[in-house]
């Protein structure tokens, strides 16, 4: 069995979703996934919920007994005191990839980000299977779609929220400069003909008041309050601007069309030292 933490946003769960399909693949083990994390308290972390639901994932939740032993993993302090429990304790060593993942033994609870495509590159076929919608489409879904299924359509993610509210993320994470956005219309406008811009956004008001494209530009407005939707739509534009964000990585991602141009921001996090060179495939572009 292979049991893993959920912690963050739809992004960040599917990360953390897809590090651990791939193990329990590997090791033909059951996958549970252990919850705790969304019941709070967020005395620092924004307040998120548990989204994967929304997928056709090859996992289930924890029993109740073994929910009670994962208020033992879910600390961790304790998670490190030495006395006998069903599943050995693995933390993310660091934010690039971390190479135990490829030898650990069945039984191990796993916590961390796992950011990194090459944590689960090798079943990519099996995840785009399991990352389906587990729901029939809504109708703006649908309608959207079509818009964007007839364009040189691309994808641009401007994450703001928490970015720009809460003093402690914004100075971890950080919204990007309008002037990236720009620098990434143009690169894409030097590779593809004729794109027209979809722009999704947490603060499409801002957006539509503040960035001006030479190209083509829509502001996709909320159609859902289901988050995968609006992450599916991102995967079916043919190219992609990524903001500094794991809900527009996945987006990116996801694309299924052949030469897809993707750009991503060369800052992802405040701490400029943060080592970030496994966080994007090789194929995309970072400025």
């Amino acid at each position: 069995m292979i049991v893993l933490r959920l912690v963050g946003g739809l992004g960040n769960q599917l990360f953390q979703y897809c590090t651990g399909r791939a193990v329990a693949t590997r090791l033909a083990a059951e996958l549970v996934l252990d919850t705790g994390w969304f019941q709070g308290p967020f005395l620092t972390d924004t307040r998120r919920v548990f989204g994967l639901q929304s997928f056709r994932i090859k996992a289930r939740l924890p029993t109740r007994r073994e929910n009670a032993w994962l208020s033992l993993y879910s600390n961790p302090l304790l998670a490190r005191v030495p006395f006998p429990r069903p599943w050995r304790y693995i933390r993310e060593a660091h934010y690039h990839f971390d190479n135990r993942i490829e030898s650990l033994p069945d039984n191990v609870y796993l916590s961390g980000y796992w950011q990194s495509e090459k944590y689960f590159l090798s079943i990519r076929d099996s995840l785009l299977e399991d990352l389906q919608p587990s729901q029939q489409a809504p109708d703006a879904w649908t309608a959207h779609l079509q818009t964007v299924t007839v364009a040189e359509s691309v994808s641009m993610h401007i994450r703001r929220g928490d970015y720009v509210s809460r003093p402690t993320t914004a100075a971890y994470h950080g919204a990007l400069p309008l002037s990236y956005y720009h620098d990434a219309a143009r690169f894409v406008a030097s590779r593809v003909r004729n794109p027209v811009f979809f722009v999704f956004s947490d603060d499409p008001d801002w957006v539509t008041d503040n960035l001006r494209l030479e190209h083509p530009m829509h502001v996709v407005t909320p159609f859902s309050t289901d988050p995968v939707w609006e992450m599916l739509l991102m995967s079916k534009c043919r190219h992609s601007v990524v903001a500094n964000s794991s809900f527009s990585w996945w987006g990116a991602w996801l694309k299924t069309h052949p030469g897809s141009v993707t750009v991503a921001p060369m800052r992802w996090f405040g701490d400029p030292d943060r080592n970030t060179a496994d966080l994007t495939p090789t194929a995309w572009h970072r400025l």
